[in-house]
């Protein structure tokens, strides 16, 4: 596989797969763009979009950001958050990824939706086309974190110095210009 698995309108390209993975063909054809088909057997695979969710948590006038452990973007500022599980809704994937990542348990009905917006992930040579849900979370005080899982670190930045960082996605940096920065 290589990371050209999509072309730049997120429409997947032929070089994802090499072969079938139900009969072994190299026959493989891109379907309306938004597919692999095996001309052989016929197998279809959609790579469909998958679904993260990340949070803007406030606490007086600092907002909490996660540093990366792992790739894509390691070491960089990114939200709280992370992809959501089959059988999980947005709300309930977010609370199980601040608990892993965070150690910061919260029912979904804490949450505040505030939009969305479309992003790429680059993992293990595979671009994922994703849509970031972003939620809010105010707290009145700051809770004892710990970071683990997918999380180095994490840091609570003012509204100033969040301006002047570079964040590990563009719907990130696309979420905090949106919900921070213009805020008021």
């Amino acid at each position: 596989m290589s990371n050209d698995s999509l072309n730049d309108k997120g429409q997947v390209s032929s070089t994802l797969w090499r072969y079938c993975p139900q009969c072994a063909s190299q026959s493989i054809s891109v379907t309306e763009g938004k597919a692999l088909q095996c001309g052989d057997c016929g197998f279809l695979y959609f790579h469909n979009v998958a679904a993260a969710a990340g949070v803007l948590i406030r606490c007086g006038d600092q907002f909490l950001f996660a540093e990366r452990a792992k790739q894509p973007s390691l070491g960089m500022l990114d939200l709280p958050g992370g992809f959501v599980d089959a059988d999980e809704s947005l709300e309930q994937g977010l609370c199980r990824e601040l608990n892993e990542e965070l150690g910061l348990a919260l029912k979904p009905d804490a949450l505040t939706y505030l939009g969305s917006m479309h992003n790429r992930y680059l993992y293990a040579e595979v671009e994922y086309c994703t849509v970031d849900a972003i939620f809010s979370l105010t707290l009145a005080d700051k809770p004892n974190l710990v970071a683990k899982d997918d999380i180095s670190a994490f840091q609570w930045l003012t509204r100033q110095q969040a301006a002047s960082v570079r964040f590990a996605f563009p719907a990130v940096e696309q979420a905090v210009a949106r919900w921070v920065l213009s805020a008021k």
